[in-house]
């Protein structure tokens, strides 16, 4: 009928609309860690300028404490996240690992 061909191309540009805006800002982070990466790249420059020495502490110590803070304070944040993904994706709403799975600590844990 013409209203479920209605409701079906209403249907189609709101799912269009959510891809355009899904990409939109999967570019825009993007763009945002791409521009973090050259402002990491250029402090390492400017230490080398400084004291090339000064590498062989920060970077060292710098890596201590990312792995400190995942044992820590973001305890099952480690490895690529697909596995915590296909088991978030079986849990229902209501069970209290839901929370434990997609909680902003994990999602600030990962992005670490």
């Amino acid at each position: 009928s013409a209203e479920s061909r209605a409701h079906l191309q209403d249907a189609h540009i709101s799912v269009s609309l959510l891809f355009v805006v899904a990409g939109a800002l999967i570019g825009l982070t993007a763009a945002a860690f791409s521009d973090a990466s050259q402002q990491v790249e250029d402090w390492q420059q400017a230490w080398a300028e400084r004291d090339i020495r000064l590498a062989w502490v920060v970077m060292p110590l710098g890596l201590t404490l990312v792995v400190l803070l995942v044992r820590v304070f973001f305890d099952g944040t480690a490895g690529s996240g697909i596995p915590l993904l296909s088991v978030g994706i079986e849990l229902q709403d209501g069970d209290p690992n839901f929370v434990r799975v997609f909680s902003l600590r994990i999602l600030f844990g990962k992005i670490l």
